[in-house]
């Protein structure tokens, strides 16, 4: 297998086809879990031992920043359309990178930060695209998603 960095991550082709190897041995040895891995990773000599924070206190502040982000990213809010008599659920708040997040409402009503959003959700479909484009059955989700793109 040719193992190379996920779309959108952040690591070295040489740290993919280092994890791709492992995945790979553990899926051999039994089941691949997460558990697994870090378990692999604990012994000072494991080749995989750096790519994991092993100091509590810093693992533990990372860790409440992840709960943080998964907490910011799991309250929707219910839009109504008075005039179509019709609601949408969207996610109540937005990353916009190095500026934080802000509401979606606020987002969707400032034209610039509205592309910006779109861009973002066409990159973020991009990536879910190239996950998925094997199964034939999307391919009318994909063929749509190209008509939007070239609005």
């Amino acid at each position: 297998m040719d193992f190379q960095p996920g779309i959108g991550s952040h690591i070295s082709r040489a740290t993919a086809v280092l994890l791709g190897n492992t995945f790979k041995r553990l899926r051999n040895e039994g089941p691949l879990t997460q558990k697994a891995l870090v378990d692999d990773a604990r012994p000072r000599t494991s080749e995989n031992h750096h790519l994991f924070e092993w100091d509590n206190a810093v693992a533990g502040e990372k860790h409440r920043l992840e709960q943080a982000g998964y907490y910011l990213r799991s309250v929707d809010v219910v839009i109504v359309d008075e005039e179509r008599e019709a609601s949408t659920r969207v996610r109540a708040v937005q990353s916009e990178g190095d500026r934080g997040y802000d509401f979606t409402t606020r987002i969707l009503k400032n034209p610039a930060r509205r592309a910006d959003l779109i861009a973002k959700a066409l990159a973020e479909f991009k990536t879910w695209k190239t996950r998925w484009e094997t199964l034939e059955e999307l391919a009318g989700v994909f063929a749509e998603a190209e008509k939007v793109k070239r609005k």
